[in-house]
């Protein structure tokens, strides 16, 4: 009879959440056996419009010129590109994270902590509060979002 790792730090009843530490069967319950109808609705549909929203507006701060003069009127011009990383990178890992909660989480909490940064500088700016609106939406969004997936 062979020990392994899992012997060592299992007791000997283990509960049913732990009674299998082997990786195959991790990736198994987690990953392959996962179903579309166990999802909530609402994580759906936030992760639809704030990945979707965060591809777009990550493209639009690379590629358009005027995301360059608003960066400039903000003060930073040099985090431009960046920003318009993060952002795609974030939207890509809130899609990601309806497959692999995980992900979601830590994309949705750094899309949080972007548009409350997003929003201090607006403030900073003394910009209207109509332009803190998209900001301040996707920041909540997200902080559900991140909710919502480390509930998964």
């Amino acid at each position: 009879m062979s020990v392994t790792a899992c012997d060592v730090w299992l007791p000997p009843e283990p509960s049913r959440a732990i009674r299998s530490c082997a990786p195959v069967n991790w990736v198994r319950t987690h990953i392959t056996s996962y179903s579309w109808a166990d999802m909530p609705w609402a994580l759906i549909l936030l992760a639809v419009c704030s990945g979707s929203a965060f591809l777009f507006y990550g493209y639009e701060t690379l590629t358009m010129e005027r995301q360059t003069s608003e960066f400039e009127r903000y003060g930073l011009p040099g985090l431009r590109q960046f920003v318009g990383v993060s952002q795609l990178l974030g939207g890509a890992g809130v899609f990601a994270g309806l497959v692999f909660a995980p992900i979601g989480a830590a994309a949705a909490a750094g899309l949080t902590i972007m548009m409350a940064s997003g929003l201090a500088v607006r403030v900073k700016i003394h910009d209207a509060w109509r332009l803190m609106i998209p900001a301040a939406t996707l920041g909540a969004v997200n902080a559900a979002l991140t909710l919502l997936f480390l509930l998964r």
